[in-house]
């Protein structure tokens, strides 16, 4: 079975404008794909595998910097968590698309506050290579 964590889209992030000195918060697109015999199983696993993706994620932001989930990230904008369902010929694939904002204390440094951005940014990076035991070990 298959798993994928990977941004949505070419760009990164979303942000109201270009990151600048008034930037207060980003937003980061997370698509998590899972192919299991079921679409019980695929939603289980790639539920697990956002909640523990989202966790890692917090603990990179850090101070000045308040990772936001679920509902009020629409405060922000048009970013609900979507789930797709998709039959194919080898099993079920179940795709959910989130949006994990970053919010700044207005206070932090602009350098600091584009420092977080490039932490978070690498670990999205990094999830490209995420083995695919890790989808079987947050189902467990």
């Amino acid at each position: 079975m298959s798993c994928s964590i990977s941004t949505v889209s070419e760009t990164p992030y979303l942000c109201e404008k270009a990151l600048g000195e008034d930037t207060l918060w980003v937003g980061f697109p997370i698509n998590i794909s899972i192919k299991k015999p079921t679409f019980e199983a695929a939603l289980s696993c790639a539920r697990a595998l956002m909640d523990e993706y989202t966790q890692m994620l917090d603990k990179v932001a850090g101070d000045g910097c308040e990772l936001i989930t679920g509902a009020d990230v629409e405060n922000f904008g048009e970013f609900g968590e979507t789930v797709e369902f998709l039959p194919s010929s080898t099993g079920c694939l179940v795709k959910i698309t989130k949006v994990v904002i970053a919010e700044f204390d207005e206070k932090l440094p602009f350098w600091e506050r584009m420092t977080i951005v490039s932490q978070l940014l690498d670990k999205l990076a990094e999830s490209g290579s995420m083995p695919v035991a890790t989808a079987d070990e947050a189902a467990a």
